[in-house]
């Protein structure tokens, strides 16, 4: 994965994006979450941080995911 060089891209996503990190994430880090997701197009970027969640939320805290993800999907599909 560190060798895919796709940040200078995601301006491109036309999509609604959801970006979900932890904000105890020592794996990227928090300036890097937030950095991908400033590269997003502002009018379809959405951002959600779990307090004292690491690297991986959708295992921290599974139910929280999902329903978060339900909403996500439920609210941006036409």
């Amino acid at each position: 994965m560190a060798g895919i060089k796709l940040r200078g891209r995601l301006g491109e996503l036309k999509m609604p994006v959801l970006v979900v990190g932890g904000d105890a994430d020592n794996t990227v880090g928090v300036d890097n979450i937030l950095t991908e997701y400033l590269g997003l197009p502002s009018d379809s970027r959405h951002l959600h941080f779990y307090h004292g969640a690491g690297h991986s939320p959708n295992v921290e805290v599974p139910e929280e995911f999902a329903a978060l993800l339900t909403q996500f999907i439920t609210e941006t599909t036409p």
